[in-house]
């Protein structure tokens, strides 16, 4: 799963998701919280048998309203530029080049920081493509 340090697009971070496209999604939550993660994780994998077992363990599992709020929030208003620009430990970043949440361009950013990334054929879940290894 990709990530990067600010998850919400600003002026000064132009790698992040739009924060309007990213409040709708809280907001679509907010409505059905099963619909929208099975929305979420159909636009991951084009595997049926995969998305079935997927939305059944939705069904099975469900997620908490509240931990799911606290954790778009987290998403909404964290900044870890400057702490991660401060890390000293080895990186290397795995980018899905058709992730719709964490773009592969931030490979450019990445590369600059001198960090080592790897941009697959795959979406932001790189582990439910069927080509996925390590």
């Amino acid at each position: 799963m990709a990530s990067t340090p600010k998850f919400v697009q600003s002026e000064d971070w132009l790698y992040g998701i739009d924060e309007n496209n990213f409040r709708q999604f809280s907001d679509a939550l907010q409505l059905n919280l099963s619909k929208g993660l099975k929305r979420f994780v159909s636009l991951q994998t084009q595997d049926k048998a995969q998305l079935k077992a997927l939305n059944q363990s939705i069904d099975k599992f469900p997620a908490s309203t509240k931990a799911l709020n606290q954790g778009l929030e987290i998403l909404l208003t964290t900044d870890l530029l400057d702490e991660f620009n401060q890390l000293k430990i080895p990186i290397e970043v795995i980018l899905g080049n058709h992730d719709t949440l964490v773009p592969y361009q931030i490979s450019n950013w990445y590369d600059k920081a001198k960090i080592k990334t790897q941009v697959l054929n795959t979406g932001h879940l790189p582990f439910l493509h069927k080509d996925f290894t390590l």
